[in-house]
Formats: C-alpha cells, structure tokens, sequence
C-alpha cells in the first residue's frame, strides 16, 4: 500500500509529464483540446486535494505575507472589474490564468513533503529533461528538417516549443548543482556540462546567458574567488572555441538579435510593442489597468480584445486579430509576460504581482550559506529557479506555462515550506 506522500510524488510526476509532453504529443496526433492542460491542471489538483483530505491539509500553511500580497491582489483585480468593459467570463477566465502560480504555490506548499521527496522528486525531473536533451540530439540525426548547419537549431523536441525546452535545460543545471551541493557526485556535473552545450547548439542566446548566470552565481556564493577567477577564464575559452567551431551562425544570430529589439524600427518589433503598449496601458488605466483578460492573456485567444485597436497593436506583424486565433502562422500575442501583467494590472498591481512572484526567492536568500548543505541546496534552487524564469520571462511567456509551473511553484513551494522549518 503506498504511503499518502508516495501518492503525492507519484501525481506530481504525472503532472510534470503531461504538462511537458501533451502539447507535442496532441500535435503529432492532430489532436486539438482548447485548453487541455489548465483542465488537467485542475484534476490533478482535485485528486491532491482528495488524497491530501485527512492530512490535515485544510489548516492552510502558508506565510502570512504571502497570503496578504495574494489577498490584496486578488481584491485589486475584482475591484477594477467594475471600471473596465469586459465581459465577466473573460475577466474570471483572466484571474484564474494570472493567479495559476499563486494557487498552485499553496497547493503544493501544503503537501507538506519531506526532504528526501525533494530530491527525489529532483532526480526524476532531471532524468525527464535529461531525456529530452538526448532525444534532441537523435531527432538532428536521424529525422529530417530545417536544421540552422550543424546545430541543434530547428529540432522540433518532445516539448511544445524548442524554447522552452532550453529553459527546461537551465532548469537541469540548477537541479544538478543543487544535489551536487549534497553528494558531490560527478555525474551531475556532468548534466551540468551536457545540459549547457545542448543550449549552446540551440543557439538561444536568453538561455545561454541564464545558464552562464546560474553557474557564476553557483561558483560565487561557495566556491572561493580563486575559482571565481578560474571559471571565467574557462569561460572566456569556451566561448572563444565556441565562436572558432560555430562561427557564423552564432554571430549572425547576436547580429540579428540586437538589430530586431534594438535597430531602427524596433518599437514595431512584436515584443517590444507589447512592452510599449504595457506601459501605455499602465499610464493611461492608472491605477488599476486594462483588466484582466484583455491584454496577452488567455481569453485573447478567444476574443480579440479592443485594446490592441486603442494601441494599434492589430497593425503590428503577428498581433492581429487573425493571429491571435491561430489562422496564421504568426502568432506573436503570448510572446511576453511582464507586459501582459503589466498592462492588465497598472503599475501598482504590476509590481506588486512581482514582489509576490519573487517573494519565496527573496526570503530563501538567507539560507544560501547554511551549515546543512541540504537546507543549502533546497535554498539555491528555490532562489536561482525564479531568477532564471524571470531572466527567461523578459522576452518569454514561460511563467504561465504549467511546465514550468510545476516547478517554480510546485516543487519551489515544496522546498519553500522544508526551507520555513529550518532554523535561521
């Protein structure tokens, strides 16, 4: 008979599993379920709920100031509710998809699991993404495609987007650092080199430089300043020799790059129109903002919202109402986070979403240096996995999608709570 937190990490895998793997698997199915996910999201959740019911579960443990800034928020939204013309379906559709992290944050926070289901729950997510890396590899060998020379540039991977598969690979490298921390096995650090050359061959630049991030923050904080030194001039090599083997791909690609978000005609860029129109949005609907589900958000997928006309935002390439419905092959609407929030909320709910967002990254600092170096590791993955979405997020929308969910807030809100039970 398994044990009710063997239950619990048996449904967190399921959920991991289908989150990553559904899109692509429906797609090679030609199988199309609007929404699919958020309704799995929500079953999985009623079937933690249900296995969790006797557990004492319902005391609801969760930090006080977490549940103030969610409480204020929420409050905020249903107030602007009443200035805005939205429908009222769109607008709850449009809290739901904003408040998904939140929600799935005490979900798993009270789970209430323990250290070692931490990392074991870490070493099957690494074994998953580990596998999608490998598979990349045999897809560039074996099947045909639109591949960039002889990068890993336009495999199409087991996840919905190549994108996000390289964020997933950043996810693999502080996973391994972290268990590393623990028992100093090579293997992960291995991972660690594997996982940086697949992102490198995919020639995301957003992903490269997190991943540079997360190994220079990692040799900062516990290794001293001697290997600091040392990694950088290994750095400084690794690029050097990255640039002699890849050559003109990988500069034609920072070329192109700095031209579209930075060259003449860079506010007609699709992303950074979205950023524009944000502020925009913020200024001109202050204090609250355009509303939920009327800006980057879900229900503009449905129905096309009139501020994009008020932004002419619908004369922006992949921004029109045709893309927004998938009819094109050009479909630029979800392309940011930030700005969605932003323009939604205003600037006193933009930014208060992200102080609630960051918040267990901000409170899991403290451990960073602790004497236990599980309470160390638990800390720097809890930290360093929001600042990588968040590096991610600036021109992504990967904070709302469930994959990533799952891990930030899922197993962050996990090792947030072991975290909260460790002496300061």
């Amino acid at each position: 008979m398994f044990k009710r937190n063997q239950i619990n990490i048996i449904i967190i895998i399921f959920m991991f599993l289908t989150f990553t793997f559904s899109a692509r698997l429906m797609s090679f199915a030609d199988v199309k379920i609007s929404g699919f996910e958020y309704f799995a999201w929500i079953f999985f959740s009623i079937v933690l709920l249900m296995v969790n019911f006797n557990s004492g579960f319902f005391k609801l443990r969760i930090s006080s100031s977490y549940l103030l800034l969610l409480a204020f928020l929420i409050l905020f939204c249903l107030v602007n509710y009443f200035f805005v013309n939205v429908s009222i379906s769109s607008y709850a559709q449009g809290m739901f998809f904003s408040f998904l992290f939140a929600f799935n944050f005490i979900l798993f926070y009270n789970l209430g699991l323990s250290k070692s289901d931490f990392f074991l729950l870490s070493d099957v997510i690494i074994f998953i993404i580990t596998l999608i890396a490998i598979l990349s590899y045999f897809e560039r060998i074996f099947f045909s495609g639109e591949y960039q020379s002889y990068f890993l540039r336009g495999v199409i991977t087991l996840v919905k987007d190549p994108a996000f598969a390289a964020a997933l690979f950043n996810i693999n490298i502080i996973l391994s650092l972290s268990i590393y921390l623990v028992n100093k096995q090579r293997k992960y650090l291995y991972i660690v080199i594997f996982s940086i050359i697949t992102i490198s061959l995919l020639l995301f630049l957003k992903a490269l430089i997190a991943a540079i991030i997360i190994c220079l923050v990692f040799i900062t904080i516990y290794y001293n300043s001697q290997v600091t030194k040392l990694f950088l001039y290994v750095l400084a090599v690794f690029f050097f020799l990255m640039l002699m083997i890849t050559g003109k791909p990988l500069v034609e690609e920072i070329k192109y790059k700095a031209e579209l978000y930075f060259g003449q005609g860079s506010e007609r860029t699709p992303r950074n129109a979205l950023y524009i129109a944000g502020f925009k949005m913020a200024r001109d609907h202050f204090p609250f903002g355009s509303g939920q589900g009327t800006f980057g958000s879900y229900p503009v997928g449905k129905e096309y919202s009139k501020v994009y006309y008020d932004y002419n935002l619908d004369k922006v390439h992949g921004l029109g109402p045709e893309d927004a419905q998938g009819k094109t092959d050009s479909n630029f609407i979800f392309d940011t986070y930030w700005s969605s929030i932003l323009g939604e909320m205003g600037f006193i709910g933009g930014f208060t979403y992200l102080f609630l967002w960051i918040l267990p990254a901000n409170k899991s600092r403290r451990f960073l240096k602790s004497h236990d170096l599980e309470t160390r590791a638990i800390a720097f993955f809890v930290f360093m996995t929001i600042v990588s979405v968040f590096i991610e997020s600036i021109a992504s929308p990967i904070p709302g999608q469930l994959q990533f969910i799952v891990i930030y807030s899922g197993l962050g809100a996990i090792g947030y709570r072991i975290l909260k039970t460790q002496p300061s």
